[in-house]
């Protein structure tokens, strides 16, 4: 069993059976191919639900009736890398709106964000008061974290060359925005991921400039069940195959 497009030198003919992503191109069809619309992950009300216990113990982050976002920034891929300018522009736009609708922020950088990026990042958000959780992960990092803060927030904030987080936003249930904030080019199956979802309204993708826009807009969104229609399909394919 493979759980992604087989990589050279292996050969899907070789697997029982291959759960691959619809962003990933196959050459041809498998019969015992079973095609998901976001990564496989461990995303489940459990984990959630643990995750969010931990970190409101080691944050004080009980429920206030405010509204939080999470925001998850990535780093850069290939060719691909933030913008500093547009990025500034971005963190802007999103202090403003935290004090326009009084809302929350817990946030954490990725072991691939750029040190400028990173230190931009403390800079603009470190002591800004809507700030709740701060973590840069090449200083410190937390078990379960990203987990914990989805949980804890009504709205995903994800920067558009994480595949993986994007997936696991989604496959918790939020509002998820997908902000585009590089320069270069991200790698063509990251543009096929976000058309997929965007096609089916459960991403909404921003940049620096209409940030606020799309998120007011937010609440337009589909409430997503792919987390439990995908572990559906995947249960089904392994019980045949087994």
């Amino acid at each position: 069993i493979v759980l992604m497009k087989p990589s050279f030198p292996y050969r899907a003919s070789f697997f029982d059976l291959l759960i691959v992503p619809v962003h990933d191109k196959l050459s041809k069809h498998f019969s015992k191919t079973l095609r998901t619309l976001v990564t496989p992950n461990r995303m489940d009300p459990v984990l959630l639900e643990t995750s969010a216990e931990a970190l409101k113990r080691n944050w004080s982050l009980g429920s206030n009736g405010k509204k939080r976002l999470s925001i998850f920034i990535g780093g850069p891929t290939r060719s691909y890398r933030f913008e500093p300018t547009q990025f500034r522009k971005w963190l802007s736009a999103l202090k403003s709106c935290a004090e326009a609708s009084h809302f929350e922020i817990l946030i954490t950088t990725s072991r691939r964000t750029e040190p400028e990026i990173s230190g931009m990042v403390k800079e603009e958000l470190g002591k800004h008061p809507a700030t709740k959780l701060l973590i840069i992960a090449n200083e410190s990092n937390w078990a379960n974290v990203a987990y914990g803060m989805l949980a804890l927030s009504e709205v995903a904030v994800v920067t558009e060359d994480s595949i993986s987080m994007i997936s696991d936003a989604v496959s918790a249930g939020k509002k998820v925005l997908v902000v585009q904030l590089g320069t270069g080019k991200l790698p063509e199956k990251h543009n096929r991921f976000h058309q997929a979802l965007e096609s089916r309204a459960l991403i909404s993708l921003a940049n620096a400039a209409d940030f606020p826009s799309k998120l007011s807009a937010v609440e337009d969104l589909s409430e997503s069940r792919v987390a439990q229609r995908q572990s559906q399909l995947i249960q089904e394919a392994l019980r045949k195959l087994l």
